[in-house]
């Protein structure tokens, strides 16, 4: 069986479940064409690893950061923006209705939170990184009887 790699579609996944939010969600950078905003999600850095290997089969560990930014004019920032802006995060991704596809998620798992605010002569960037770890198992199809069959998972 051909394996699928997770990257793309966990992205995929985010920006879909983050929608909501209404605020802009973009994979690693903002595009330069895009009007100005002050607030936006970046889902930046991804790592995943092996995970649960038994002969052919095997599961992926893996981890996404979720920038967040807003920004201020010099010397006027507003902690909260960012404090509302993470609970609607982890209410939407750990709210059940993440999905990855191609994958079944076995375990979502926040790891950290941390701020690492910017301040330069016109404006003040608070930013904060939010840390996720994400078990995925890759959909596997079988035949029983002659009828494929998917092993659905969905988080209570």
């Amino acid at each position: 069986m051909a394996r699928t790699e997770p990257n793309q579609p966990l992205r995929a996944g985010l920006a879909t479940v983050l929608t909501p939010i209404d605020v802009p969600v973009e994979s690693k950078n903002f595009p330069i064409d895009t009007k100005t905003t002050k607030r936006y999600i970046l889902i930046s850095s991804q790592t995943k690893q092996r995970f649960a290997v038994s002969k052919d089969c095997y599961d992926y560990l893996c981890s996404v950061q979720i920038d967040v930014n807003s920004i201020f004019s010099n010397g006027v920032a507003n902690a909260d923006s960012n404090d509302e802006l993470e609970g609607q995060i982890v209410n939407q991704i750990e709210g059940g209705t993440l999905e990855v596809e191609g994958f079944r998620i076995n375990e979502i798992r926040f790891i950290q939170s941390i701020d690492l605010d910017v301040s330069t002569p016109t404006m003040t960037i608070l930013r904060r990184v939010i840390t996720y770890q994400f078990w995925l198992g890759q959909i596997t199809q079988d035949d029983i009887a002659g009828f494929p069959y998917t092993f659905p998972f969905a988080l209570s």
